[in-house]
């Protein structure tokens, strides 16, 4: 079972522990009493890997929502509404940064009519700039994985590894992206994630702070920066204070694999930054293994490829392209843009090449200076 005991601290461990066995029974006792579709039918599997996931106050609102449903079609209807609002917009829109847009101010126990009709403010504090040179000071202008140096910083020892840093946001930045033509389904995914995490419901939208606050990003390698907004590998928080385990699902750049340690250590460099916030992380990392353990995770990126390698002419003239899965994916990517696009204003171009220390890397930017 994977529960996030720290996301739920206003409940003792017996406390936690009863409303899990709670919760646990509700659920199978619902899902036992379903009938499948068909043998394509995965309704079962999926809420049961998804209950594994959640933290327990997300259990419980997980169980009391499917005992509810008093139809199996109603079920069905809970498996669409989590994929759709809240799995496919994490991975589509992850490792990409979107143009800074006005976010609004959505209150948790609001219906979805109320977060669409709000009047949208801007929740933008620093320029992107500006953010990603604190968090660079604030991560010690390291990777915060692997523990390379950022390029551009002289100050790095002589003969260190070097690579150019992106700033990674835990929750992708363009959910925060509330374009007129995003509204509906952006306030879709944070009423889902509130419902789920309910512990988070307080760090966004209100106020002048919104997805892009330091708490929200960390410092990556730019090959990472990508991995992790796929949700390739996922960061577990550990007992021990700010340490945390890098669990790795599927990696398209292997050669990064020897230079992920086992535990990493994420604190604050600077007093004057706050440290990455350790629920968006646990929130990061139960996507992740809903993801990967639903299939969903596979789904999403062979449409995402297939519209890449379309170019986007995603449609197949002999009609057999399944038009809502494309549309699922394309509303949500469609509002994010690729970082480099973003970045290249305020970054230096790094050549692509490498040494041969790092077989294999051809299109990483990792760099060696003596």
């Amino acid at each position: 079972m994977d529960t996030f005991p720290e996301m739920s601290s206003s409940l003792t461990s017996d406390e936690r522990f009863d409303t899990y066995a709670a919760a646990r029974e509700k659920l199978s006792d619902r899902l036992e009493a379903y009938q499948p579709q068909n043998n394509n039918d995965d309704t079962v599997h999926f809420l049961r890997r998804v209950f594994r996931s959640l933290p327990v106050k997300g259990m419980a609102q997980l169980a009391n929502d499917a005992e509810s449903c008093d139809h199996d079609n109603k079920l069905r209807k809970l498996v669409k509404r989590l994929d759709r609002a809240l799995l496919r917009p994490m991975m589509a829109t992850g490792g990409r940064t979107p143009g800074m847009s006005p976010l609004p101010c959505l209150d948790v126990e609001g219906s979805l009519e109320d977060l669409r009709d709000r009047n949208f403010q801007s929740a933008t504090g620093l320029p992107q700039a500006q953010v990603r040179e604190a968090c660079l000071r604030r991560d010690n202008h390291r990777c915060v994985v692997t523990g390379f140096w950022d390029s551009r910083y002289h100050g790095r020892p002589r003969g260190a590894y070097t690579s150019r840093l992106k700033a990674a946001h835990i929750i992708p930045l363009g959910l925060g992206n509330l374009r007129a033509d995003g509204r509906r389904r952006h306030a879709q995914f944070w009423t889902c994630l509130y419902r789920y995490f309910p512990t988070i419901h307080n760090l966004f939208h209100y106020g002048d702070e919104d997805v892009n606050r330091l708490d929200n990003i960390i410092m990556l390698d730019s090959v990472l920066h990508e991995e992790f907004g796929h949700f390739n590998f996922v960061l577990e928080e550990t007992d021990v204070s700010d340490r945390y385990r890098v669990k790795v699902f599927s990696l398209a750049h292997f050669y990064i694999m020897p230079h992920l340690p086992e535990f990493v250590t994420i604190t604050s460099h600077d007093p004057q930054c706050p440290a990455p916030n350790k629920y968006l992380l646990a929130v990061h990392a139960a996507i992740g293994k809903m993801l990967h353990a639903t299939g969903r995770g596979e789904l999403v990126a062979k449409i995402m490829k297939h519209l890449d390698d379309s170019g986007g002419h995603s449609l197949a003239r002999d009609g057999s392209s399944d038009v809502e899965e494309l549309l699922s994916v394309t509303c949500l990517s469609s509002l994010a843009i690729d970082s480099s696009d973003c970045e290249s204003a305020h970054e230096e171009k790094q050549p692509g090449h490498v040494g041969s220390w790092l077989p294999g890397a051809q299109c990483s930017t990792f760099r060696r200076y003596s």
